[in-house]
């Protein structure tokens, strides 16, 4: 049973480890986009889907 607590603690960990990334990458590309002068519409949508993603938890 401790090995299998072990184990679940490692997975928790690793999984919080992703998720730092994974908002790590999606910080940089909005401070990207914030940074551009004019973006289209497909950026512009990025934009606002990650504010929410980002901000809005």
């Amino acid at each position: 049973a401790l090995m299998h607590q072990e184990a679940n603690k490692m997975q928790q960990e690793a999984n919080r480890i992703a998720l730092d990334k994974a908002n790590t990458k999606k910080m940089e590309l909005y401070l990207k986009l914030t940074s551009e002068e004019h973006l289209d519409d497909r950026k512009e949508k990025l934009l606002k889907k990650l504010e929410q993603e980002l901000f809005n938890n």
